[in-house]
């Protein structure tokens, strides 16, 4: 399972069933107004989704990533963050 907390907002991916070769095709997005966007960007903000490993209810952390807001792409004024 993949969580992501970014401007209060937390999100989380459906689980999936672990296998050999583990693959999450899901996307956590936050969509933000050009103003907003940009205060992120000032502010050098990140996102870090951490990765678990879920079994019976219990939650173990087995890693993140942390993702740059600047790199996130823009159009029409609108910036969609999207973590797949």
């Amino acid at each position: 399972m993949v969580e992501a907390k970014f401007d209060a907002e937390h999100l989380a991916a459906d689980p999936v069933d672990y296998d050999d070769t583990v693959e999450i095709n899901q996307e956590l997005a936050w969509e933000l107004d050009k103003k907003a966007i940009h205060m992120q960007r000032l502010q050098r903000s990140a996102i870090k989704a951490n990765c678990y490993a879920v079994c019976d209810g219990f939650k173990e952390n087995v890693g993140y990533i942390v993702l740059d807001i600047r790199s996130a792409p823009e159009r029409n004024g609108v910036s969609n963050l999207i973590i797949i």
